[in-house]
């Protein structure tokens, strides 16, 4: 599991990418996450699943 992030707003997006990198998450465990809503890194959830 990787990820690049380009455009506005890309450090809210990273930082949850970067977690998971360095805990070795998979997909699944990312949408399995619970984020603080309303907020952008809701959309990795969504990608996620």
């Amino acid at each position: 599991l990787g990820g690049s992030i380009v455009g506005r707003d890309a450090a809210e997006l990273i930082a949850v990418i970067a977690v998971a990198v360095t805990n070795g998450l998979t997909v699944n465990d990312i949408a399995e996450c619970i984020f603080v809503h309303p907020a952008l890194s809701e959309a990795l959830t969504e990608a996620a699943e």
